[in-house]
């Protein structure tokens, strides 16, 4: 071997069962750990950044396997392959003049999986069999960014690696296409067996396909030119929006509302986000929702309705928060506070005045006015009513007083706080009183 050549050497016990003279010559330590009994191998894996990158086997008997598989012990060589246990089963290895490959698991026993056993074995050879000279080698000839939103760079980690047994040595790189761009030295040296990783950024702010190609520039005779492609599409990214910010509610006694949230996209791409309910203070049997997530068109919203239980509360405020992941890039998530409080119902008190109320506005749709109902509680509380458009801004401000408790209306002219008519549309009016808030919607048709 020190003369020159390769070798592959497979067996369920190499690593434990007196090949010590072998080991300097497979990269193998002397820790190899040895089973009595089958070792729970389903499947094996090829290890990230070597020639086996993102191939699999898998073993035909599964888990009804009866031998005992070692746990190689990995020093001077490199790792090639896993089980699905993350447990060493394979090595390869660049000596002075040779390459090695050592494999603890039955290649025999194996069934195809992301590539067939063939094209393993051909990976097998191509690294026995290779010259002295320099390998230049990627795991992908092709990387695609998929979707970048505009002005959100995105990048992507490509590792070049030296499988020959000569240096190889870098001589340039080039990168095209308007939209790419790599960091990091043009020109260096990887040993055998070594990598180096190049950071791609693409970074578009115009919405459309894009393509380009990195070139490396090298002593490998085989590749002096080594093309990778690259590709990805910009989209203007997705822009969430939801009303309202917070949410106060009171009941008295056992009773059950519904209130209201709005989630918009008004960017230009699909807006994909999920709603964790988070627990303040006590537990949350009090709130539900009627979902959780989805996706949202441009320029639509979604209404998520929330249902407040006051049955088997005690008196007494509780808290929680609604956390909005999304993937909108300009920001983070997005926290709701919610507040409940639940008074009793006292002797001779009548419900239907203890608990503020919003009504339904008539006619709607309307033109070009409408009357919105409410009732107010007999504590005097100052009482809001205000109307706003689907982006959450505040159009007309009807009430800011304290009520005395009972029935009242309001009527809305279709006109904003400076007195212009806006235009037709779905408009929300919204109630504030106490700790009381609820929103409904109206439709304005000229």
């Amino acid at each position: 071997m020190n003369a020159g050549g390769a070798v592959y050497i497979e067996g369920a016990t190499i690593g434990s069962a007196g090949y010590a003279d072998l080991y300097p010559y497979l990269g193998l330590g002397d820790n190899s750990i040895s089973f009595a009994g089958y070792s729970l191998i389903e499947t094996i894996y090829g290890r990230h950044y070597t020639f086996l990158d993102n191939y699999s086997l898998t073993y035909m008997y599964g888990s009804n396997a009866d031998y005992g598989i070692d746990e190689l012990d990995v020093q001077s060589g490199t790792i090639l392959t896993e089980s699905q246990d993350n447990v060493v089963r394979a090595a390869y290895y660049n000596g002075t003049g040779y390459q090695s490959v050592v494999s603890a698991s039955f290649f025999g026993s194996m069934v195809d999986g992301t590539y067939t056993k063939a094209q393993v074995m051909e990976q097998y050879l191509d690294f026995l069999s290779g010259d002295p000279a320099p390998n230049i080698w990627t795991v992908t000839t092709e990387i695609e960014f998929e979707l970048q939103y505009a002005g959100y760079p995105e990048t992507e980690t490509l590792t070049i690696q030296n499988l020959g047994l000569d240096t190889l040595s870098i001589s340039n790189i080039t990168i095209s296409g308007e939209v790419f761009s790599f960091s990091g030295s043009t020109t260096f040296d990887i040993l055998p067996s070594g990598q180096v990783e190049l950071d791609i950024t693409m970074d578009a702010v115009v919405t459309g396909y894009y393509m380009g190609e990195l070139i490396v520039y090298s002593n490998d005779p085989d590749s002096p030119e080594y093309t990778v492609s690259l590709s990805g599409t910009c989209v203007q990214p997705p822009l969430i929006s939801a009303n309202p910010m917070e949410f106060n509610v009171s009941l008295v006694g056992s009773q059950t509302i519904e209130e209201t949230l709005t989630i918009y996209n008004e960017g230009g791409y699909d807006l994909n986000y999920s709603i964790i309910v988070q627990e303040v203070s006590r537990d949350i049997t009090w709130l539900d929702l009627d979902h959780h997530y989805n996706t949202i068109n441009p320029g639509q919203n979604d209404e998520i309705t929330l249902t407040f239980n006051s049955e088997f509360l005690e008196e007494g405020t509780y808290s929680a928060q609604l956390v909005i992941v999304h993937d909108d890039p300009s920001q983070n998530e997005i926290y709701l506070p919610i507040t409940l409080t639940v008074t009793p119902v006292g002797n001779g008190n009548d419900l239907s005045i203890m608990q503020p109320m919003l009504g339904n506005n008539y006619p709607n749709p309307f033109n070009p006015q409408t009357t919105i109902s409410f009732e107010t509680t007999n504590v005097h509380e100052l009482t809001r009513i205000e109307i706003f458009n689907l982006k959450g801004q505040k159009i007309k401000t009807l009430v800011n007083e304290i009520l005395p408790a009972g029935n009242h209306s309001v009527v809305w002219n279709g006109e904003d706080n400076t007195g212009r008519a806006v235009s037709s549309g779905v408009y929300l009016y919204k109630m504030n009183s106490g700790n009381y808030s609820f929103t409904k919607k109206m439709i304005l048709m000229k």
